[in-house]
């Protein structure tokens, strides 16, 4: 850090997790952190805020972003655990089912936290505000960046409150980090700077889901959460999750246009089509509330990396560089890890800041991208995979069989699922030769894969593409 980057500003669009978690980072670079929002944020609380409209279903934080998140911000867990979020063991206190049924689920030392997206948030908040560097302007609308007349360097941004009459005001900057989300207006900025828009890659998912709230009671099952994963090529898939305030939510979504009722007797009908007991147990009772409908139809991945030219000064992180299928949790801990990103190449230096975070962010998003679409894929109607995909998808159909009944293949598996190992991982000749026997020898030598699988069970973790066997 140098003494002319203390004395200099710079500004975060976005106050959702991306947006935060950057303004930590980088309150140690400058003198003064401004977080602009249209929401008025410091308002919001733990309550449910326009700007995220999907707030109010399920939000599983993964293992990788809570342990990225704890890295950024010590004590984030303890802080939540004491306003009443739910704390345990990641595979011991939740429920994971696959196609071949429930993973095995031993103690694994490895902490989980369930509570809703607007507590979550709210900790990050309550911590990043309480710097006396960082200043948080809400009720604010962006109307662009300004730059140098070459537009190789952005110089700050354009801002409006959110009043009748407000004129717009620009406020110089000596870097700006895009955290806007979906609807991130970056790639208009850039071809309005002479550069052109970043490549884009789509991928078509028709989600929809329903959320319900339901009371916890005496006798509940003893755990956090369940997790139905999506079974190709099965289009529905459920996540149930204890939350602070006594209560469960229970999230039902399907694909490719597969309804989800809304209805109280739909709703559980649906839930008790699903393997696992739990969510049709829950739904049986009374709802607290009505339904919260969400609908997304499509991945989209903003690959800045691929740019010929990017200005300096300015970096995206969080959904503005990717979006995911939300119903595979991805996008609060890839903010996060983003973020651990950030504060990495920040220390490293301001040259090339920001060609070295493009790189860095599409290596975070490659690896659950990878996951998600490899899951997609195996629905009717997508193109072919190659003989090597189709390999791996074979013997990671078997792992997860044998994760079944093996505690060790199981914690493994989990640690992919959860962004805190690569998938190529799972391909460690220890495991692979434990997988390959079909012995599931860390739980009583219960028996593990067949040697020929039902094609079902060949839809549960998405193959590593090449990216990711670098």
């Amino acid at each position: 850090m140098t003494t002319t980057d203390r004395t200099t500003r710079a500004v975060v669009l976005g106050a959702g997790f991306a947006g935060l978690l950057a303004a930590r980072v980088l309150a140690d670079h400058f003198a003064e952190v401004l977080v602009v929002d249209r929401d008025d944020v410091l308002a919001a609380g733990a309550a449910p805020r326009r700007g995220v409209p999907q707030g109010t279903q399920v939000h599983g934080m993964l293992l990788g972003g809570r342990e990225a998140i704890e890295r950024l911000l010590p004590g984030w867990t303890d802080g939540l655990a004491a306003r009443g979020a739910p704390v345990g063991d990641v595979v011991a206190d939740v429920a994971w089912w696959f196609a071949p049924g429930r993973l095995a689920h031993a103690p694994s030392g490895m902490t989980v936290v369930t509570a809703g997206r607007p507590l979550l948030e709210d900790e990050v908040r309550r911590r990043v505000t309480a710097l006396r560097n960082v200043r948080v302007r809400g009720g604010t609308d962006v109307v662009g960046v300004t730059a140098t007349p070459d537009g190789a360097r952005v110089t700050g941004v354009r801002l409006v409150d959110r009043t009748p009459g407000a004129a717009a005001t620009s406020v110089p900057a000596g870097l700006v980090v895009d955290a806007t989300g979906r609807g991130s207006r970056t790639p208009a900025w850039l071809a309005d700077l002479g550069h052109g828009p970043p490549p884009e890659e789509r991928l078509d998912v028709g989600i929809g889901y329903v959320s319900r709230t339901f009371p916890v009671r005496p006798g509940d099952p003893d755990l956090l959460a369940c997790v139905v994963a999506l079974r190709p090529p099965e289009p529905r898939s459920g996540v149930l999750a204890r939350q602070e305030g006594d209560r469960w939510i229970l999230t039902l979504g399907a694909r490719l246009g597969h309804p989800v009722p809304d209805d109280l007797a739909g709703f559980r009908a649906f839930a008790a089509a699903l393997p696992a007991p739990e969510p049709a147990l829950i739904a049986g009772r009374d709802p607290i509330g009505g339904p919260a409908v969400h609908r997304f139809p499509t991945m989209r991945w903003r690959h800045y990396e691929r740019c010929p030219r990017l200005p300096a000064g300015l970096v995206v992180l969080g959904d503005a560089v990717c979006s995911f299928d939300p119903t595979f949790a991805h996008g609060m801990s890839v903010a996060a890890l983003q973020a651990e990103l950030l504060a990495r190449e920040l220390a490293a230096g301001r040259d090339g800041l920001e060609r070295r975070v493009a790189r860095g962010a599409a290596d975070v998003a490659a690896v659950p991208w990878a996951l998600v679409s490899g899951t997609v894929r195996r629905f009717p109607g997508m193109p072919p995979k190659p003989l090597r995909e189709r390999l791996l998808d074979r013997y990671l159909a078997r792992l997860v069989t044998a994760a079944t009944g093996d505690d060790d293949v199981a914690a493994a598996f989990l640690r992919v699922v959860n962004l805190v190992a690569p998938p190529p991982s799972l391909l460690a000749p220890r495991l692979a030769r434990r997988v390959l026997a079909g012995r599931a020898a860390g739980r009583r030598g219960t028996p593990g894969a067949p040697a020929a699988l039902p094609r079902e069970a060949r839809g549960d973790l998405p193959s590593p593409d090449g990216r990711l066997a670098r």
